[in-house]
């Protein structure tokens, strides 16, 4: 890329230069002016994340540039390898991914091509709460299931200030499947 400037009297310029898309690497600006100045700057790898806000079961895609040109990238969520896509002569990269089943909180993301690591990345998981059904009658049998509460923890459902049932979350991963409770009496409508 060309890059033509101004210099002043005294010798000097101010100018902006985009770095352009380009492989990790070490590379050189340099003047063609006398005397040769050589600039020298390096391009690292770095992701983008389409959200840092999900549930379990979102899909999460993940953007990278400045990874090795045409290269095998290893795409980790918490140690794990959830994507393996392979860059291209730029080393840019996209990939999707499903969050898997984990607990409420925050959970690492980074990539690596065979060089080096990326920056890592948070992503933080939220509840998510499915009902078998949203309309029924009071004293009625529901099924409930959530994904992404904290792990180890009782989960307490109320309907307007009714207690009406408390679940443990499984494990390590904050979930529960199909817990049937009994709907309270509450004034219609609520």
């Amino acid at each position: 890329n060309v890059l033509n400037v101004a210099v002043a009297a005294d010798g000097s310029f101010i100018a902006t230069y985009t770095i352009p898309t380009q492989p990790a690497g070490s590379y050189n600006f340099s003047t063609d002016a006398f005397p040769t100045v050589i600039f020298p700057y390096n391009v690292t790898s770095d992701l983008s994340l389409s959200t840092t806000i999900a549930r379990v079961g979102d899909p999460v895609n993940v953007g990278g540039r400045g990874f090795q040109a045409d290269d095998a990238v290893r795409v980790y969520f918490d140690g794990n390898v959830v994507a393996l896509p392979i860059s291209d002569a730029n080393g840019l990269f996209n990939a999707t991914f499903t969050l898997p089943d984990v607990a409420y909180g925050n959970h690492t993301i980074y990539a690596e091509d065979h060089t080096a690591p990326s920056p890592s990345y948070t992503i933080s998981i939220i509840p998510k709460l499915t009902v078998d059904h949203t309309t029924t009658a009071a004293g009625s049998i529901i099924k409930v299931s959530g994904t992404g509460f904290t792990a180890f923890s009782t989960v307490t459902f109320t309907l307007d200030g009714v207690t009406f049932g408390d679940v443990a979350s499984a494990s390590n991963v904050g979930g529960f499947s199909n817990v049937e409770l009994t709907v309270p009496v509450v004034a219609a409508g609520s």
